[in-house]
């Protein structure tokens, strides 16, 4: 009877530690999950941030054009409004062209403080994309020796595998607290 006893305590032993290895798949198994869903977004924001950042830097382009247009404009008109009839006329207009001219270099340096910002936010979006990534790979890997760890009732897989998640949270936290960068 002892021996039977004994088998029926190793089988219990087995299936709670089955159980238990279960549960830190499904932990793990969840943790992929919204670090799977994070990563997504931080990918969205950086190609959102990089056509906000294309776009800014060709308004500023245009209003470096516009500008440089304005000002030509008001200097041939001033040269050739020597021989106009009507001085009151071109006086006007070379006071529109030089306003406007003004008026988008001014716009060209807000322009440029908001692209440089922009350009900070897509650097931000794609630390978090790159850290999130690593994230997902050391909880997938984390997953997997959990499972081998069940049919093969190794413990050592099993404190592997929650290494491995806790290197996952790791970067997790990196994403948004930004302990450290990774390279590339």
């Amino acid at each position: 009877m002892e021996r039977h006893e004994q088998t029926v305590a190793a089988g219990e032993g087995r299936e709670i530690f089955g159980k238990r290895v279960a549960i830190l798949v499904a932990v793990l198994a969840a943790f992929l999950a919204i670090s799977s869903l994070t990563a997504t977004k931080a990918s969205e924001d950086t190609i959102l941030k990089e056509i906000q950042v294309a776009d800014t830097y060709a308004e500023f382009q245009a209003d470096s054009l516009k500008q440089r247009l304005g000002e030509q404009n008001a200097k041939t008109l001033t040269v050739l409004s020597a021989n106009f009839p009507d001085q009151a006329a071109a006086k006007t207009a070379i006071g529109e062209f030089k306003a406007d001219a003004a008026k988008k270099k001014a716009q060209k340096e807000e322009l440029l403080i908001k692209a440089k910002e922009l350009q900070g936010e897509r650097e931000n979006a794609h630390r978090r994309h790159k850290s999130l990534e690593v994230a997902e790979a050391a909880f997938q890997i984390a997953i997997v020796l959990a499972s081998v760890a069940i049919v093969a009732r190794a413990i050592l897989l099993v404190w592997a595998s929650g290494l491995l998640g806790v290197t996952g949270l790791f970067f997790m936290l990196n994403a948004y607290r930004h302990f450290f960068d990774l390279p590339g």
